[in-house]
C-alpha cells in the first residue's frame, strides 16, 4: 500500500507540473514574446493558473494522506478485532486444558514429544486444541506479513504469548514439519523476526 501511495504521489506531482508548465508556456508562444512584454491580462492568467496548480497539488496530497491514514486505522481495527477473539470462553477453556495436561504456563522449557504423545493418547481432544492454538498464531503471522494486521499492535499484544507457544511446542512443530514443510512457517518466521528485533542495537547519535 505504501509503495502504491508513493507511486500515485509521484504520478500526481508530474501531472500537476505538466499542467503548470502548460499554463505557463501555453498562454503565449515563447518565441513571439519575452516575459516582460506580457500583457496585464496574461500575467493575471498565469498567476491564477499557478495558484490553481498549487491548490490542486495540496488537495492531491491531502487525499493521499487521508487514504493512507484510513488504511492504517483499518489495519489497527482489524488487529484489535482479531485479538478480541482471545477472550472467547472456548479459547480460555482450551488454555486451561493445555495447562492441566502439559503444564503449559508453568514452565519455559520445550515440552517433550513423549509427554505430548502420552497426554494425547489419554485425551485425543488435546491434539485438536494444540493444533488450533498453533493455527491461530499462524493466522496472526500471515495477517501481519500481508499487511492485514498492524505489526506494532500485534507485537505489543501477543509477542510474549506467541514466543512462549513456539518455544514450548518447538519439538512438536519440528516433527509436523517432517510431513508438512509449511506447517506454522509464518508463525515461526515472525517469532524469529521479533526475537532478532530485540537483539538489534540502536547506535548512539554522533556528538560531532
Amino acid at each position: 500500500m505504501r509503495r502504491q501511495t508513493k507511486s500515485f504521489a509521484i504520478i500526481g506531482s508530474i501531472m500537476l507540473l505538466l499542467l503548470f508548465a502548460n499554463a505557463l508556456f501555453g498562454q503565449t508562444p515563447v518565441d513571439s514574446k519575452k516575459l516582460e512584454e506580457l500583457t496585464r491580462y496574461e500575467l493575471i492568467s498565469l498567476v491564477i493558473s499557478a495558484i490553481s496548480a498549487v491548490f490542486l497539488l495540496i488537495g492531491f496530497y491531502v487525499t493521499v494522506i487521508t487514504i493512507r491514514k484510513n488504511h492504517d486505522w483499518n489495519r489497527r481495527y482489524k488487529s484489535m478485532e482479531a485479538l478480541a477473539a482471545a477472550t472467547d470462553q472456548s479459547r480460555i477453556a482450551d488454555l486451561q486444558i493445555l495447562n492441566k495436561c502439559l503444564k503449559y504456563s508453568d514452565s519455559y522449557e520445550p515440552i517433550q514429544l513423549d509427554l505430548i504423545d502420552s497426554k494425547v493418547e489419554e485425551n485425543p481432544q488435546l491434539l485438536h486444541i494444540l493444533l488450533n492454538r498453533l493455527n491461530i498464531f499462524e493466522l496472526y503471522a500471515i495477517g501481519v506479513f500481508n499487511g492485514v494486521y498492524d505489526e506494532e499492535v500485534m507485537k505489543h499484544a501477543v509477542e510474549a504469548v506467541m514466543d512462549r507457544a513456539y518455544f514450548r511446542f518447538e519439538n512438536f512443530i519440528k516433527r509436523r514439519k517432517e510431513s508438512n514443510s509449511t506447517f506454522c512457517e509464518h508463525f515461526e518466521s515472525i517469532v524469529i523476526k521479533w526475537r532478532n528485533d530485540k537483539r538489534k542495537v540502536i547506535p548512539r547519535r554522533k556528538t560531532a
